[in-house]
């Protein structure tokens, strides 16, 4: 058996477990997108402070992200083209600028994408998962390193019995 201790000396602890995080953008009466798929009123009270902890949390915590098919087509679609914010400049999302931070973590950290009808990941560092996400994620979990965040994708957010 490993000694977890950090010093010699120290106690043992147990090993560490990464956490599955969830971020998501929800109203207040439980909707995460509007009609058509609609995502505008984020933008509407996106502000520097939303900036900062999201940079953060992908920057920093996360060594690997967890996507639907559908949230993964969007960001594909967008993350590996967007444009970094100038130094200073406001915070205005979806006018096509964005914190170099997010651009870099979205596009080098690994990515896992669920989906039971998807073939190919054209977007770089992602696998796909057809079916068995309690496993990966239990998997992922047991594995050192930073936290498994979930980006958006209602769908895995409410697999049965959660991801892990």
């Amino acid at each position: 058996m490993a000694n977890h201790a950090g010093k010699i000396g120290e106690p043992r602890s147990a090993p560490k477990t990464r956490r599955v995080v969830a971020s998501t953008f929800v109203t207040q009466d439980g909707y995460m997108v509007g009609k058509n798929e609609d995502m505008s009123w984020v933008a509407e009270g996106f502000d520097r402070a939303m900036l900062n902890d999201i940079r953060d949390v992908l920057s920093k915590r996360t060594g690997a992200i967890v996507l639907g098919r559908v949230t993964y087509g969007i960001f594909a679609s967008y993350w590996p083209h967007a444009k970094p914010y100038a130094e200073g400049e406001a915070v205005h999302p979806a006018e096509g600028r964005e914190d170099p931070a997010i651009i870099h973590a979205l596009n080098t950290v690994p990515k896992i994408v669920v989906s039971r009808t998807m073939k190919t990941a054209e977007w770089n560092n992602t696998r796909i998962v057809h079916d068995g996400l309690e496993d990966e994620v239990r998997g992922l979990k047991a594995q050192p390193g930073k936290d498994i965040n979930i980006q958006g994708s209602a769908s895995v957010v409410q697999a049965p019995r959660g991801p892990g």
